[in-house]
């Protein structure tokens, strides 16, 4: 499981490469500011989460919690097979939009992130 030790040090060395990303005058260097300021604002979150001291046991029911939930919302999803891939595409998202589902995905994502 991540430590807050860990997360703090990950942090410190993004920091470092943003500061060194920073130095170079390209595109390319732009491109992975970008990224490493993403993957900062991601730690940050993770932080915040772990400074609420969860147990690994915690963790895992919420894990659980989250795959049985969306699950069940994916299960109520029901669309006619005569319509086209690209339709059902778009009443696909619309659904999982509507009930959040892209939210708990990333939740359980940072999740599974801080059990490793």
């Amino acid at each position: 499981m991540k430590t807050e030790k860990k997360l703090k040090e990950e942090i410190n060395n993004i920091l470092s490469e943003i500061k060194e990303a920073g130095k170079i005058d390209s595109k390319e260097s732009g491109k992975l500011e970008r990224k490493l300021k993403k993957k900062l604002q991601y730690l940050k979150t993770c932080l915040l989460y772990l400074e609420t001291r969860p147990t690994k046991t915690f963790l895992e029911k919420e894990k659980d919690r989250l795959l049985n939930r969306i699950d069940l919302i994916q299960k109520q999803l029901q669309i006619p097979e005569n319509i086209a891939r690209s339709e059902a595409t778009k009443i696909r998202s619309k659904f999982e939009k509507q009930w959040d589902v892209p939210k708990l995905k990333i939740h359980l994502s940072t999740i599974n992130f801080l059990l490793k």
